[in-house]
């Protein structure tokens, strides 16, 4: 047995409680606010963001350095440049793209026929064109059949004959001629000559307006509008010494026509004498008016 004095324990130091992990944090800034040095040493501060940013992309672009061994061939190939826009012309080239993108598509242009149609709309929507007549040399003449043969017959009788003497005059100048007259002038009695009036209709000279009867009442449509609107289709003369004042009330669009474009006959005994100046201010004259 040792006789010798009793050795003493081992102090054993006790580990210091580590803090929950949420709270490890907060204890840290304590532990460092406090200056207790020992204490700091165990939790030691994290590194911030920036330090770690810094540290990670190092250690990746020594792993990359090493993995990546440059070949003989492209180690002596030149490094193409980059043609690199600025910012400014990709934007500019998106808003040119989304510009051209959202422009409606160029349509067509219009054909002389078109823009005529487009242009006859405002005389009118109760007739239609199908044809465009070239407007070039003279005029076409529409003549207002009963105004020019009651003309002739001192406003007594119709004078188909009255009415042939207007239509010739304007044929042996070279014109395109149409007269107008309603349909019941074509009864037995209804005319001075209803052989030649027939005989007008069949030479395509004279239209026919129509004559409706109704309840044995007879009716017909208003001739002046065929009359006019003919003329304002086809750039034509209107042949008549009315003034088509309710037609013009009606549609302001035509007062072009009756003002501009019409001519007044005037009869002696059988010889029809037209204005030398139409329109009575001494500048304009008959030739000129009857041109394109």
């Amino acid at each position: 047995m040792n006789s010798g004095p009793p050795e003493k324990p081992a102090k054993t130091i006790a580990a210091p409680s580590c803090p929950k992990p949420e709270l490890q944090r907060r204890h840290s800034k304590e532990v460092r606010c406090s200056g207790n040095k020992s204490m700091a040493s165990l939790w030691p501060a994290r590194p911030s963001r920036s330090k770690r940013a810094h540290s990670r992309g190092s250690s990746m672009q020594r792993t990359s350095n090493k993995r990546k061994k440059p070949s003989e061939s492209t180690a002596e190939k030149p490094l193409k440049k980059r043609n690199r826009r600025s910012k400014r012309q990709r934007t500019s080239k998106r808003a040119e793209h989304i510009l051209s993108a959202s422009k409606p598509a160029e349509e067509p242009e219009k054909s002389e026929y078109q823009k005529r149609l487009a242009c006859l709309a405002k005389f009118g929507k109760n007739f239609y064109c199908a044809s465009v007549k070239p407007r070039s040399g003279l005029r076409p003449i529409y003549i207002d059949g009963s105004n020019v043969a009651f003309s002739h017959g001192q406003n007594e009788r119709f004078s188909v004959q009255g009415l042939q003497i207007c239509i010739d005059y304007f044929r042996k100048r070279g014109h395109e001629v149409k007269a107008f007259v309603p349909h019941f002038r074509l009864r037995k009695g209804k005319t001075t000559d209803q052989k030649l009036l027939h005989q007008l209709v069949t030479k395509k000279l004279v239209i026919i307006t129509p004559t409706l009867y109704i309840q044995n009442q007879r009716r017909s449509p208003y001739d002046d509008w065929y009359i006019i609107q003919s003329a304002a289709a086809n750039g034509g003369i209107v042949v008549s010494s009315d003034s088509f004042a309710d037609i013009v009330k009606w549609n302001p669009n035509l007062r072009p026509i009756v003002e501009e474009q019409r001519l007044v006959p005037t009869f002696v005994d059988d010889m029809i004498i037209f204005p030398v100046d139409p329109h009575g201010n001494r500048k304009n004259n008959l030739e000129q008016m009857l041109k394109f």
